[in-house]
């Protein structure tokens, strides 16, 4: 509270105002004012954000109030979608984010998501404060995100401002380990305000996009995703594939070939059998595309 009752007082004698002025203007008791100078009071992130306000201090109050709790969201994270494969991306993954933050490319329906909230689930003992997930695609405004992601970390009256936002957010995962897992961007400039300070805490990014901004500055390292080996998506084909449609090996080792690994045309392909009548068996090599592939 020292470095707290020190910079409220630096920044209203700044603003030439005193105690009792300022207690005027942030519709308080001036004891209050006076309490906190002398860091007998603790502020509440409320009581900061409006000296923020009255000062223009930009948010350097809010970072330094005291968090209500420490307490964040265990688990925002979306149902476990399927994954097969990938064991080398999960290394990988698994030793940069020792290092740096991630960055996941590729297609639509590469299955960027999926690996990322496969690697989230089974790393999460490695983040004691939480993971906390965005759909970068629902909510594409940095500043809202910001002040979403304040309000999952206890602070319900988050500053105004997008910077004094990003500033707040830093200081609040430096003392935290958190996951923090930002899916669909679009463009570097939605992620950057996002990213953590310190090393304490990571960030799972996805997108269509190479982002190159985030790679070029040394903020994130980047993972394109490829397609299924035809190991994996003859077996993705076997999961999906209607009970009536005994294909071999064979066929489907070529169906998942030329489907390229792409899990959504490979997925595509196994549910076309359904829409046949219960009864109509398929022979075998008789599987074919029923509508022109998914592009990405």
């Amino acid at each position: 509270m020292a470095l707290f009752a020190e910079t409220l007082r630096s920044w209203r004698c700044y603003r030439r105002l005193s105690q009792r002025q300022l207690a005027a203007r942030a519709h308080c008791h001036v004891s209050l004012v006076s309490h906190l100078e002398r860091g007998s009071k603790r502020p509440t992130p409320e009581t900061a954000a409006r000296f923020d306000e009255v000062l223009g201090a930009e948010g350097a109050l809010a970072e330094l109030a005291p968090t209500p709790t420490t307490e964040v969201v265990a688990d925002q994270l979306p149902p476990v979608t399927e994954l097969l494969g990938r064991e080398d991306e999960i290394r990988r993954m698994d030793r940069v984010t020792r290092q740096s933050h991630v960055l996941l490319t590729g297609p639509a329906g590469i299955g960027k998501t999926a690996l990322a909230v496969h690697w989230a689930r089974r790393c999460r003992q490695r983040f004691a404060d939480g993971v906390l997930y965005r759909d970068l695609a629902a909510e594409p405004d940095p500043s809202t995100v910001l002040a979403e992601l304040l309000e999952d970390l206890g602070h319900r009256a988050p500053p105004a401002g997008r910077h004094a936002r990003t500033r707040l957010l830093r200081s609040l995962l430096a003392r935290r380990r958190v996951l923090l897992v930002l899916d669909d961007a679009s463009d570097a400039e939605q992620v950057r305000s996002l990213l953590p300070g310190t090393a304490g805490s990571r960030v799972l990014v996805t997108s269509r996009h190479f982002l190159s901004e985030l790679t070029l500055s040394g903020a994130a390292e980047r993972l394109t995703l490829g397609g299924l080996s035809p190991e994996h998506g003859v077996r993705l084909l076997t999961r999906h594939l209607a009970p009536t449609a005994p294909a071999g090996t064979a066929e489907l080792t070529r169906l998942a070939v030329r489907a390229a690994g792409h899990p959504r045309r490979l997925r595509a392909l196994a549910e076309s059998p359904r829409q046949r009548p219960p009864h109509a068996a398929v022979p075998a090599g008789s599987l074919r595309w029923t509508s022109p592939p998914l592009h990405p």
